[in-house]
């Protein structure tokens, strides 16, 4: 009577084992899948291309809560060939390790491959980056 317990409790072990055993081994197949179909598609970074922009000036009083904003579109070109999918494009600009542009568009925007995209980005210059620029000038 004392074995049949023992025989239950090493078959689950045993049960829970193997299928360790197999969740590691699929694991490491789908891995190893993902970075042999990224060297096989060969991907590059898509090229970027600045095609319009639209500055709008905002002046208010105080002087330091101006801006000047800029509407720019970038032309994306994917040399790949497969889609990619763009979520979010953000920057930043530095002049003389000085913080002076930020720009973000959440858009999402697909583009195909071995396509072109275009993407909306919105930018905005402070008062104080404006006054830091003509000082540099």
């Amino acid at each position: 009577m004392h074995e049949r317990p023992l025989v239950k409790k090493n078959l689950t072990y045993g049960g829970l084992l193997a299928a360790a055993c197999i969740a590691l081994a699929a694991m490491t197949l789908i891995l190893s899948g993902c970075s042999t179909l990224a060297r096989n598609l060969d991907i590059v970074n898509p090229s970027y291309t600045i095609r319009d922009i639209r500055p709008r000036v905002d002046i208010a009083l105080p002087l330091s809560a101006s801006s000047l904003d800029f509407d720019f579109t970038l032309g994306v070109n994917n040399p790949n060939r497969v889609g990619l999918r763009l979520d979010r494009v953000d920057f930043n600009l530095f002049i003389n390790d000085s913080r002076i542009l930020d720009g973000i568009s959440d858009q999402r925007v697909n583009i195909p491959a071995n396509g072109y995209g275009d993407v909306h980005v919105r930018a905005r210059v402070g008062y104080d980056s404006i006054r830091s620029i003509f000082r540099e000038v």
